[in-house]
């Protein structure tokens, strides 16, 4: 560009800055790539405290340094094993809870929708072995999300909305009693609870 018709080029400094500044991002890339792997290959949902506090410690750098933690969580809650994805879940938590950065990627950029895909299915034939552990994942990402929405639901609609579909019972009826009765029929305009709740669950998956 020109300056008082004299052309102007940025300077050395500023793009060995710039420079300095991606090198410096790509090493704690990798370096949370590593930490990431470290908690995912454990043999415990437990994340270890040192671990935590380095992953912290690269989200809180900057909101592009969130970012990337966040897209790397996204990543290891598609692990093929439960117990993988439930220590990535343990990271989420710890993060969702201290990151007003991180609570509005997950609400308002859809990992909220991973999160129903990876670790809360209807189903735990949906969700990698073991059974075990896929059942204390969907138990442990149920918890984390009522408690998600007790502290935060007020300002996060899309955290609502999950939890609303999670204390939605999946069907409307008990099976009980005797009598042939069977199910009575729909009146015009009226809904099942389950038709309410699938409903709910496509909004929040639109």
């Amino acid at each position: 560009r020109r300056v008082h018709g004299i052309l102007s080029y940025p300077s050395r400094t500023s793009e060995k800055k710039k420079k300095n500044g991606e090198r410096l991002m790509d090493g704690l890339v990798a370096r949370l790539r590593g930490l990431l792997a470290d908690v995912t290959r454990s043999s415990l949902p437990a994340v270890e405290d040192a671990v935590m506090a380095e992953i912290k410690a690269i989200a809180k750098v900057s909101r592009a340094h969130t970012q990337q933690v966040y897209n790397l969580l996204l990543e290891a809650l598609h692990a093929k094993s439960a117990l993988a994805r439930h220590q990535a879940l343990v990271v989420v938590d710890a993060l969702f809870i201290r990151s007003a950065v991180f609570r509005e990627l997950m609400a308002m950029t859809g990992g909220l929708k991973v999160l129903l895909r990876t670790c809360l299915p209807s189903s735990l034939t949906e969700l990698p072995p073991t059974r075990q552990q896929a059942r204390a994942l969907r138990e442990a990402a149920a918890r984390f999300v009522q408690t998600w929405t007790v502290r935060f639901g007020a300002g996060l609609k899309p955290l609502r909305l999950l939890s609303d579909h999670l204390s939605t019972p999946t069907s409307s009826g008990g099976g009980g009693g005797g009598g042939g009765g069977g199910v009575r029929p729909l009146a015009a305009g009226e809904e099942t609870e389950q038709d309410r709740r699938i409903a709910r669950t496509q909004e929040l998956l639109a």
